[in-house]
């Protein structure tokens, strides 16, 4: 991982609502394709930042892709699940690519 960053993301949701919640942002290295992930955040639990969305470390991790969809030959959608050191996952999809 080369870059991780928090954001604020607002989408619609079923019934004309709208939700807003804290996303990780990272770029990675993956088999020499740069690319963008976007995935859910873990809250801090410190007593003076009770919420407080944490950043990932940049750093190297295990990936695995969890989900491709491919209709054709120029569009894909897939995401990943990382492996962390403590042996917990979590999965991240593929917002973007570039070389």
């Amino acid at each position: 991982m080369q870059n991780s960053r928090i954001e604020w993301f607002c989408g619609e949701v079923e019934q004309n609502g709208n939700l807003c919640q804290w996303r990780q942002r990272l770029v990675v290295l993956i088999q020499g394709k740069k690319m963008e992930l976007a995935g859910p955040t873990t809250s801090s639990r410190l007593h003076m930042m009770p919420g407080q969305p944490l950043i990932l470390r940049t750093g190297d991790y295990m990936a695995k892709i969890r989900e491709e969809v491919s209709d054709n030959a120029y569009q894909y959608a897939m995401s990943y699940e990382f492996l962390f050191p403590d042996g917990t996952t979590r999965a991240y999809i593929v917002m973007g690519e570039s070389e």
